[in-house]
């Protein structure tokens, strides 16, 4: 943790680099999800209201409940930080 304490402080007048090496390498995924397609970002959908959220979520669970295996049941995934998981976490995730 020493080395973080300085980084970016000036040394002769001049700012620092915040890291010692920085190396930028494109990949052609940022998860290894297995899928052959790539996601289309331009269909990603929309921002969906909370109250359209929670009934959705609510249809999934009772899909699930009554031991439906259709292709229409969703997987969610939880994907945020400690701090916003700490906040809540949603049932079934």
């Amino acid at each position: 943790q020493d080395e973080f304490a300085v980084a970016g402080v000036p040394i002769n007048g001049k700012p620092a680099p915040p890291f010692r090496n920085l190396h930028i390498r494109v990949r052609n995924q940022v998860v290894a999800d297995g899928l052959q397609k790539t996601l289309d970002w331009q269909s990603a959908g929309y921002d969906m209201p909370p109250l359209e959220w929670h009934e959705k979520l609510k249809e999934a669970r009772e899909k699930r409940k009554n031991d439906e295996k259709t292709a229409d049941v969703p997987i969610l995934l939880d994907c945020r930080n400690t701090y916003e998981t700490d906040v809540g976490i949603f049932e079934g995730a």
